[in-house]
């Protein structure tokens, strides 16, 4: 009697076992599927993220570019006499 219990019992760890297996198995296909149909619209949101930020930059980097060249300027005409206007 003792042997059927004990196989009763790893019988049903073991079905446990394979059950819970088999349950992440199903939640991460479902999760999979999920992410495969909002990975488009992810993908637009990280591009106009991107494109913003692009622009942002690109337009901090003239404006330092334009101060850069306006000290330069402002320099040269110092060292040749003249009198800069502020």
């Amino acid at each position: 009697m003792r042997n059927t219990w004990k196989g009763m019992v790893l019988g049903a760890l073991a079905g446990a076992a394979v059950g819970l297996a088999l349950e992440s198995i199903d939640r991460a296909a479902r999760r999979a599927s999920t992410a495969v149909h909002s990975t488009p619209d992810a993908a637009a949101r990280a591009g106009g993220r991107a494109r913003r930020s692009v622009v942002s930059l690109a337009q901090e980097g003239a404006n330092l570019a334009a101060r850069a060249a306006q000290r330069a300027a402002d320099r040269v005409a110092e060292s040749n006499g003249a009198r800069v206007g502020g």
